[in-house]
């Protein structure tokens, strides 16, 4: 797959846009994690976020150990980049805001896998989760899905996207 250069795509990101991991990106228990959502969900992906763009900064805001955050996404090495087309509105910003801080749920994680995730219980929660529920504020998705993979693939069907390989390596 070609790969893109951040520096390049960045100007064509837009808040509500989706990221997707095929690998995990920080310590051994992020590699790990990542690895054990792809191995029993058989996906190519184990990891998700929504794009916030603010003052000229390109962020994503994702679920991830230890708690819901804001990165930079000039700090991530690479990542896929599936665009939404989401016509964005201060409610979906104060809904990806107003959960920042709170704690990642491993627990949460199985519950997806094993399809017994209890949507009222939103004090923490899990990539595919947020970002589901993200999807569903703004109409795209009608349906749950709390898996990577399966919230990706979703995506991609309904918004008639394919996802870009983004690297933030230095073209040679």
């Amino acid at each position: 797959m070609l790969k893109n250069i951040y520096s390049e795509e960045r100007q064509y990101m837009r808040s509500g846009d989706l990221l997707a991991w095929d690998q995990g990106r920080g310590g051994i228990f992020s590699r790990l994690t990542v690895a054990i959502i792809k191995l029993f969900t058989g996906s190519r992906y184990g990891h998700v976020g929504v794009v916030w763009v603010c003052s000229g900064r390109v962020f994503v805001v994702e679920a991830s150990q230890p708690q819901v955050r804001l990165t930079p996404i000039s700090s991530i090495k690479e990542f896929f980049y599936i665009p939404t087309r989401v016509r964005w509105r201060k409610k979906y910003e104060y809904f990806l805001l107003s959960k920042v801080g709170l704690n990642y749920s491993l627990g949460d994680c199985i519950r997806a896998y094993l399809g017994i995730l209890n949507e009222k219980d939103n004090d923490r929660y899990q990539c595919a989760e947020l970002a589901c529920e993200f999807y569903k504020l703004t109409g795209i998705l009608a349906d749950s899905y709390y898996e990577p993979g399966c919230l990706v693939d979703a995506i991609i069907e309904l918004r008639k996207s394919q996802p870009l390989l983004i690297t933030n390596k230095v073209k040679l």
